[in-house]
C-alpha cells in the first residue's frame, strides 16, 4: 500500500544535454510558429550550404528566436566572426542561445549590427515616424 501511494507522488526527470538539435526539437514541438516552423533538417541543411566551420566569418539575419545564430556559433566553437543584423539598437535577444549554456569564448565572437545604421541619416535613439 505505502509503495503504491510513493509511486503516485514521485516524481522524475531525465536531463537531456543542450544541442542543436534538442533545441530546435524542443522549439518545434514546443511553438514551431516562433521559430517559423524551422525542422531540424532544415537547420542543417542551411548549415551545411552554407559553409558553417570553425574560424570563417559570418553574416547572419536571424528570426527565428536566436536558433539560426545558436547553431552558427556551435559549429563555430567560438572560432572566426559572426555579425548579426537586427532592427533594434541594442544586442538582440536570441531566446534559444540562452539553453545552450555557452562559454563567454563561444559568444565572444558575436556582434550585432542595427540595419539602420547603413543610413546617412540615422541618429542613434531617435524616433523614426512612418506613413502608411
Amino acid at each position: 500500500m505505502f509503495i503504491e501511494c510513493l509511486e503516485r507522488f514521485l516524481k522524475a526527470f531525465t536531463t537531456v544535454e543542450p544541442t542543436v538539435y534538442n533545441v530546435a526539437e524542443y522549439w518545434f514541438n514546443k511553438d514551431p510558429g516562433r521559430i517559423r516552423d524551422m525542422r531540424v533538417d532544415t537547420l542543417s541543411q542551411m548549415l551545411n550550404l552554407g559553409n558553417i566551420r570553425p574560424g570563417g566569418r559570418y553574416l547572419a539575419v536571424d528570426d527565428v528566436s536566436g536558433l539560426m545564430v545558436t547553431a552558427i556559433l556551435d559549429r563555430m566553437g567560438g572560432e572566426g566572426r559572426l555579425i548579426t543584423i537586427c532592427d533594434v539598437d541594442s544586442p538582440p535577444a536570441y531566446p534559444a542561445m540562452s539553453q545552450m549554456n555557452f562559454s563567454k569564448e563561444v559568444t565572444a565572437v558575436m556582434a550585432s549590427l542595427n540595419w539602420a545604421t547603413a543610413e546617412e541619416e540615422y541618429i542613434p535613439g531617435e524616433c523614426i515616424e512612418v506613413y502608411l
